[in-house]
């Protein structure tokens, strides 16, 4: 926030704002803000500060407004951005050496076969070699190399692919049979203790829902099993959400 208001205070936004932010702003929000997932609103808030000055904005202009209209993502959505990038490049055998080791979590979810082992085994020999080629001196090599790397990453895709779309399909089946599952111990304890009441309160409090809270007890002002299921089954994952996230 202070190199905000240095932005403004020394005259940057007149000169160059975008360019300026950017350098002293921006490329600070991405430096280690996965450290601080749970903890991104002082992170939000420089950014809608940074956001007013390109443009620029007054003071009580909407900031998500701003953000808007400079197609900037939210920093949540660009931490989430930055590990999915980390992931799609680790399976395309770009990931910086030292990271390697980071994301052997991956092989764990998804088995690596012996293709793909190959593939990027080979990206990586040819990166490496493309590295030592002059591109001025010996231009038709390293454009020989370059698409053999390209080739290679296609196919290497292909295989990431294929192998992505047999784990949503497992991942789909295993959340529907789950989600049947839990259908049917709500139904099973809807149906065993339907005339069961989890809370009874005066009945002039639950005015004028009383028969839709005591459903199908019938005694005025009781909590029935079926609607606190129902309640916490609907409400308690969004209340969660917000709270949590």
């Amino acid at each position: 926030m202070y190199k905000a208001t240095s932005i403004k205070y020394l005259g940057f936004v007149d000169q160059e704002p975008s360019y300026k932010t950017h350098i002293l702003i921006t490329t600070h929000l991405d430096n280690s803000n996965g450290l601080f997932y749970k903890e991104l609103k002082k992170l939000q808030r420089v950014q809608y500060a940074a956001a007013k000055l390109v443009l620029p904005k007054g003071k009580y202009d909407s900031p998500t407004s701003c953000q808007k209209d400079l197609h900037w993502l939210p920093v949540k959505l660009r931490v989430q951005f930055k590990i999915i990038l980390t992931v799609h490049k680790y399976f395309l055998g770009n990931t910086p050496s030292y990271l390697i080791n980071k994301l052997k979590l991956v092989n764990l979810t998804v088995e690596e076969s012996e293709d793909e082992y190959r593939l990027r085994q080979e990206i990586k020999e040819l990166q490496n070699e493309i590295r030592s080629i002059n591109m001025v001196d010996e231009f038709a090599r390293y454009a020989k190399t370059e698409r053999k790397i390209n080739k290679l990453k296609q196919d290497l895709h292909r295989i990431c692919k294929s192998k992505t779309e047999v784990f949503l399909k497992f991942k789909l089946g295993f959340n529907m049979a789950f989600h049947m599952v839990q259908l049917i111990c709500f139904l099973v304890l809807i149906y065993n203790y339907r005339r069961e009441v989890i809370l009874q309160m005066p009945s002039d409090w639950l005015t004028p829902f009383n028969k839709i809270i005591s459903f199908p007890t019938g005694i005025s002002g009781s909590v029935s099993v079926t609607f606190w299921i129902i309640t916490c089954k609907s409400s308690l994952p969004r209340l969660l959400k917000i709270f949590l996230y």
